[in-house]
């Protein structure tokens, strides 16, 4: 595919005008402005829909409460006199210090398909996504990786459409309950479809199912899931799910259930704009929720919060005072 429309003045003066455009973007009209800090910002250009004009690749490192940040890459497409946000991804969600059990970052790699006559200079977005563990969590020298799976996204003439649809199940085998007997546990993300075809998190479902695929117990966390882990808070061969999701901006919820004669029962569950902090191996097993601090201008995500403490007294989470 040529590019030569991209070599002209008057298509360097519109990037020079989209670049500024941009940067106001990021800092006045992102969501991402209530962050706590910015820490770099790139730019940079490719035409991704076969128009011959160069879409807006912003990619940015952004505080997201105490101890946490994320890396996020928009796509904006120049419609003069806006920009029209057509993509968006988590590229990075990273925690540093303090957490005994977040000793991984969540790492996504994107790339984009080559413009061929075929595909009328359309390019594909993969986006590749992965656990990463450290041994040295202060030095990031890395331990293992996990494989968190491949999604495409295609255009669809006003946007990029993922090939992830509703019913998408990974499944779990683990004893729950200790009695020689594995439960399956299936986790789904549900999703909205969009007037433009594209689709929102809108809820995950996590399900305890018998050996014929009969639905036993389940329990719902809003938004994306993010992650489903598998702990013995009381190291007694008993095992309690640990469910995470993620809304909004840096919204961060946490959900924990124990299993006990076929029925799920909540042991924790809280939500935070802020940071939320586990150690599942001190003793007693603690959470840390952040809560903002509230100033003159309102509530304020940028200083270190305030922090609920919550110790676990062996059958479930109680406030306590440190």
């Amino acid at each position: 595919m040529s590019h030569s429309a991209n070599s002209n003045p008057e298509n360097r003066a519109r990037k020079m005008r989209t670049l500024i455009i941009s940067i106001l973007v990021l800092l006045f009209i992102s969501p991402l402005a209530n962050a706590s800090w910015t820490e770099y910002t790139t730019v940079r250009y490719m035409d991704l829909d076969g128009d011959l004009a160069d879409e807006i690749i912003i990619e940015a490192k952004h505080g997201a409460g105490s101890n946490h940040y994320i890396e996020d890459m928009r796509i904006f497409k120049d419609n003069y006199p806006k920009l029209e946000l057509i993509f968006t991804i988590r590229t990075l969600d990273s925690y540093f210090g303090l957490e005994a059990n977040n000793n991984y970052n969540i790492i996504s790699d994107v790339k984009f398909t080559e413009q061929t006559t075929k595909n009328k200079g359309v390019r594909d977005i993969i986006v590749s996504s992965k656990k990463v563990y450290y041994k040295d969590d202060e030095n990031r020298v890395v331990d293992k990786e996990d494989d968190l799976g491949v999604e495409l996204f295609k255009w669809n003439g006003k946007t990029f459409v993922t090939n992830r649809t509703e019913g998408d199940i990974k499944s779990y085998k683990v004893d729950l309950d200790n009695d020689g007997n594995i439960e399956i546990i299936t986790v789904e993300q549900s999703f909205d479809k969009l007037k433009d075809g594209s689709l929102v998190a809108i809820k995950g479902i996590i399900k305890v199912v018998d050996s014929q695929g009969g639905e036993v117990d389940n329990f719902s966390m809003p938004d994306r899931l993010e992650k489903v882990e598998f702990i013995s808070l009381n190291k007694d061969g008993l095992k309690q799910i640990v469910a995470w999701s993620s809304g909004g901006v840096h919204y961060t919820n946490l959900a924990i259930y124990g299993y006990k004669n076929g029925k799920l029962y909540r042991i924790f569950e809280n939500g935070s704009g802020c940071a939320i902090l586990t150690d599942f191996n001190s003793v007693p097993p603690k959470i840390k929720v952040g809560i903002p601090k509230f100033e003159e201008k309102g509530w304020s995500y940028a200083d270190e919060p305030d922090w609920e403490i919550w110790a676990c007294d062996g059958k479930e989470f109680k406030r306590i005072n440190e």
